[in-house]
């Protein structure tokens, strides 16, 4: 039935289309990509609405908007116990958002017969501009790497010893770092080391820039991979961090050797950053230091072009060098710093739009944390909410929405109100922002 509803719709939008798409122009592509994250989740939602689980349409529309996000903010328990197909279901919604709506319909533009560049660039965080001649190249290109990476996840699952259904649905739920799994213990089912450090490594290899291993490819120079800048930095923090949490672990924990803290602090730590949102462990245990440390992590996201969320480490190093570059005005006011990365120029434009990213991120953490706190949630649920659903990372702290924890109990308005935010950090605000502007709708 909801397969008959999609389609019945879908086809009468194809069949009542304009057929000159000339005029398509930056607006439409801004309004249609919002269109995209707002519309189909509610007909994604209808399998869940109509399945057997008498889920209300708050709670389906809730579990849709976090698997397309790849939040993985999740309303269900006993998931041992639900039927198969919801599952799956929840994993492909995940798998499918991973790799950007908007960016796979890219690949059927040409029987369209409209230009993608301009939605790519809406939807995705990319950066490092065209690599290939067309769109639908890169489009092509990024979906081979993304589905070829899932099934060897899936099968190094599989080797490891999780069963085939477990292992194709959290191969699809790794890459897409979106977190959903097939039990409520969540990764606290495979203790197994090989699973672990698995699921650390294709979590990373999820919040890389695919363009950049695209680009690898086709130049055949894996270097171009490793020394980009960006990934340098990105890998050295998560290293870096990881060790930090191990010693938390060790100390706190009781754990019997470091090998098995670093090795279960590892997880934790990339489950977070790359905005994942897998548990496996209880981090606010391992003392006072480690829930603040990592509810700060909530907000960093892997790379820019990957499918992890939060604010993504180009904008951090774009921020980074901005500040270098004042302080040395302040210095020496006659002097000219030029901002380089890759030892190419940084021009203002793209300092003035993260500086906007960032500012737009504050605001709309402040605006939904203090809804979410009239609607009757404590302190740290409502901050921890917030966050966490602004940059797609699914548990949050506390005891309600913490990684023992899950989102059921919450209020309807709570979880509407979280969905604006799951929507909002996918589109990065601005493209939404734009559409409430009176001269957006003018002609």
């Amino acid at each position: 039935m909801s397969a008959i509803v999609t389609l019945f719709t879908g086809l009468a939008l194809f069949l009542v289309r304009d057929r000159d798409s000339s005029h398509f122009s930056l607006k439409h592509g801004y309004l249609f990509t919002v269109a995209c994250w707002i519309l189909l989740p509610l007909y994604a939602a209808l399998p869940f609405y109509w399945s057997s689980q008498d889920m209300t349409f708050t709670d389906a529309v809730f579990e849709t908007i976090s698997g397309l996000t790849t939040t993985g903010a999740t309303i269900l328990t006993g998931l041992e116990h639900l039927p198969p197909g919801i599952l799956l279901w929840r994993a492909l919604l995940q798998w499918i958002g991973g790799i950007g709506i908007v960016v796979m319909a890219i690949s059927i533009f040409p029987v369209l017969k409209t230009g993608g560049m301009q939605l790519f660039k809406l939807e995705s965080s990319e950066t490092a501009g065209k690599i290939f001649p067309r769109i639908q190249d890169i489009a092509i290109g990024v979906f081979a790497i993304y589905s070829g990476l899932t099934i060897l996840c899936a099968l190094i699952y599989y080797s490891e010893g999780m069963g085939t259904f477990d292992a194709i649905v959290h191969a699809m739920t790794t890459l897409s770092t979106g977190g959903f799994s097939t039990t409520d213990q969540s990764f606290a089912a495979f203790p197994d080391k090989g699973i672990i450090w698995t699921g650390s490594i294709f979590m990373f290899l999820g919040s890389v820039p695919f363009s950049l291993m695209l680009f690898s490819m086709k130049k055949r120079q894996w270097s171009l991979f490793f020394l980009d800048s960006q990934v340098q930095i990105y890998a050295a923090f998560v290293c870096v961090v990881s060790f930090i949490c191990a010693y938390l672990y060790y100390e706190n924990s009781g754990a019997q050797d470091f090998f098995t803290a670093l090795t279960l602090a590892t997880f934790n730590v990339i489950s977070v950053i790359t905005t994942t949102g897998y548990a496996f462990e209880d981090y606010s245990l391992w003392g006072t230091f480690a829930p603040v440390l990592f509810f700060f992590l909530t907000f960093v996201g892997g790379c820019s072009g990957s499918t992890a969320g939060g604010v993504k480490m180009f904008r951090f190093h774009v921020l980074w060098l901005s500040c270098l570059q004042q302080l040395r005005r302040l210095i020496y006011p006659n002097g000219i710093f030029l901002q380089k990365i890759e030892g190419k120029p940084l021009n203002n434009e793209l300092s003035q739009s993260v500086l906007i990213y960032i500012f737009m991120l504050i605001i709309s953490f402040a605006v939904i944390s203090t809804c979410l706190s009239f609607t009757g949630l404590d302190f740290t649920t409502a901050l921890s909410g917030a966050a966490t659903a602004l940059s797609n990372v699914g548990p949050g702290l506390g005891a309600i929405i913490g990684p023992a924890g899950n989102f059921q109990s919450l209020p309807d308005s709570a979880k509407w109100i979280l969905d604006i935010g799951m929507i909002l950090g996918r589109l990065e605000y601005v493209t939404i922002i734009v559409l409430l502007q009176p001269r957006f709708w003018h002609y």
